[in-house]
């Protein structure tokens, strides 16, 4: 029993970004799970017990944050008067709970909130104060907003959650919080990679009625020659497969960072960095949920464990967040520990599953074949001096002469000649041109030609019916 009630307090004026935030897990399911601790508020949802979601929104967020942790008397079972004589302290003991959870309608809340957005947003004389307050066991989740004009009250139904049984459910179901948790120490795959161009990928896939998500990493070569690829396997059997390149340059691909086991002893091993390649499937469905909150980070971490849990990290950022004033007094950005995480377990099929090296994804021979016929297909450009080269060998051409020092009077043009753009446009050589005469000659050269025509045989004379003209193409 508490001997005092919890209060939880925090308001904030910027109830746009946090209806974003709140509104971007929607698609995982419309009940969450809210923790509260000193640090913020944290929402989880879990979508069949394949995937979960988590929200946290740090206190920082809120211009202020109060929570007072409950603190509950330990009972226990005295069984004789001896155990009570030594017991009567322990008994009297406080355990001091440094966090609640809490059942809540997502919907619920999201509405609640969207229908308080004031209609013109960036203008501060209209902005809402929402005020998020909760007390004791079985006490609704109160929402309070204030404006100029009125002050409105709204309560959402509680489910609570014993602590105790919560932690039970976790040791005996695989359902639990601690199911979803990654292995830092046995982690295969680590990539940092740009958010908006993950977010245009996924988006693409979409649109192709992805079904399966094939994500192939390779670090066998340099740094520059790093691959990143996305591969999607189409519900339509007659578009198959397709493949989106992800750049490799810094500012795309930021970090990749694969491991392999290396065996310490018989029962221990640990992860060495290596070169090699990785292949992960996934099924779509559930990274199409993350579109939304893909499209307000703007870095993404990418990391994978041996058991194929994989947990996809979204750094947030107030450029991403519609709002006036996103920042504090001191300047600092408001969105500093506010993240997005979701995780999901791979997807493999039976069979596989039996196969270490398939569950784990190194080499997979398969998924290699569909990259090393992508590499075989050569696009033709026209280059300098005339030249043809690849596509390939032109941008590599260009990034190594950006290295090396250039000297300012070597020029650089494009020079297309006239055989060059015959040959790729499958055009024969132009006929030479006719030289030009002057009147004099072309009438005396007439006259004789005339003279040869009257003593030929007119059956041995050519004609032309309507005639053929033709014209040489130049580009």
């Amino acid at each position: 029993m508490a001997l005092e009630r919890i209060q939880f307090t925090a308001s904030t004026s910027n109830i746009v970004p946090i209806y974003q935030l709140i509104s971007s897990i929607l698609p995982f399911g419309g009940s969450c799970l809210l923790n509260i601790t000193q640090n913020g508020l944290c929402f989880s949802v879990v979508d069949n017990n394949i995937c979960k979601v988590y929200l946290t929104l740090d206190k920082r967020l809120f211009s202020s944050f109060q929570f007072y942790p409950i603190h509950v008397k330990k009972e226990r079972i005295l069984l004789s008067d001896e155990e009570e004589s030594t017991t009567d302290d322990d008994a009297e003991s406080l355990d001091s709970r440094q966090s609640v959870s809490v059942h809540l309608d997502l919907k619920s809340l999201i509405e609640t909130i969207n229908i308080h957005i004031p209609g013109d947003k960036d203008n501060p004389e209209l902005r809402t104060k929402c005020i998020l307050s909760y007390k004791g066991d079985g006490s609704p989740f109160i929402l309070t907003f204030e404006d100029d004009f009125i002050i409105e009250r709204c309560e959402l139904t509680t489910l609570f959650i014993d602590p105790a049984d919560f932690e039970s459910e976790i040791t005996d179901s695989q359902t639990g919080s601690a199911y979803f948790q990654l292995d830092s120490s046995k982690k295969v795959m680590e990539l940092t990679l740009q958010s908006s161009l993950v977010y245009d990928a996924l988006r693409d896939m979409k649109d192709l009625s992805t079904e399966e998500l094939i994500l192939y990493c390779s670090n066998m070569q340099s740094e520059h020659q790093r691959k990143l690829v996305l591969i999607s396997k189409s519900e339509d059997a007659s578009i198959g497969y397709s493949k989106l390149v992800f750049p490799s340059r810094k500012p795309f691909l930021k970090d990749m960072q694969l491991y392999k086991p290396e065996l310490v002893d018989e029962e221990q091993t640990h992860m060495v960095v290596c070169s090699t390649t990785i292949s992960s499937f996934y099924n779509f469905s559930y990274f199409a949920k993350i579109l939304r909150a893909i499209k307000l980070s703007k870095s993404i971490k990418i990391r994978k464990d041996l058991a194929g849990l994989t947990s996809v990290s979204l750094l947030l950022g107030s450029s991403s967040l519609n709002g006036s004033n996103l920042s504090s007094n001191d300047g600092k950005n408001l969105f500093f520990g506010t993240s997005i995480e979701f995780i999901t377990l791979e997807s493999l099929a039976n069979e596989e599953v039996e196969y270490e090296r398939a569950k784990h994804g190194y080499n997979n021979q398969f998924v290699e074949q569909m990259i090393r016929e992508d590499e075989n297909v050569k696009v033709i450009k026209i280059a300098r001096n005339g030249q043809l080269t690849t596509i390939d060998d032109y941008f590599q051409s260009v990034i190594t002469q950006s290295a090396a020092p250039s000297s300012a009077g070597e020029p650089v043009d494009l020079q297309i000649t006239k055989e060059l753009a015959q040959s790729v446009l499958g055009h024969s050589p132009a006929p030479e041109p006719v030289p030009k005469e002057t009147k004099g000659k072309q009438t005396k050269k007439r006259k004789l030609e005339g003279r040869k025509n009257n003593k030929s045989d007119k059956a041995d004379r050519l004609q032309t019916v309507g005639g053929a003209v033709e014209i040489p193409l130049f580009i």
